[in-house]
């Protein structure tokens, strides 16, 4: 089972990409966040396998996107970046902060997020399968 967390600002789009992702049996969504900080303080005890995450969010001032890499690392889940927006310099720049493997349009993603969900779990070179319902270290 892929375990997947969902990060967006966005209640329609969380619900439309949870409707998506449900509709797999391979993959269940173990948490949603609507911004950054919610992100960082849900994230480790959901223990995904791979984080969802909008590139464009609510944070406080004390956020900043290279925490949400170090998390990811530190859960050993995958990061992929879903946006509405043109990429630009400053989005790729958060996409790299914040450690995403994958860049996708939330436009695309009925076709492209859960190929890339499958292929993000199945090419992690941590050992994601084995620490299934297992803890942290």
């Amino acid at each position: 089972m892929i375990r997947v967390f969902i990060a967006d600002d966005s209640k329609a789009v969380r619900i439309a990409i949870r409707r998506l992702l449900e509709s797999h049996s391979d993959i269940e969504v173990v948490g949603e966040a609507n911004d950054y900080d919610e992100t960082l303080s849900r994230l480790k005890s959901a223990k995904p396998n791979v984080l969802v995450c909008d590139l464009r969010m609510p944070a406080s001032a004390k956020f900043e996107p290279v925490q949400i890499a170090e998390l990811a690392r530190a859960c050993q889940c995958v990061v992929i970046a879903v946006t509405f927006a043109e990429l630009d310099d400053r989005l790729r720049e958060v996409a790299r902060q914040i450690g995403a493997a994958e860049i996708l349009t939330k436009t695309d993603l009925y076709d492209t997020l859960v190929p890339e969900i499958r292929e993000a779990f199945n090419d992690e070179p941590l050992d994601l399968h084995a620490r299934e319902g297992g803890t942290l270290t």
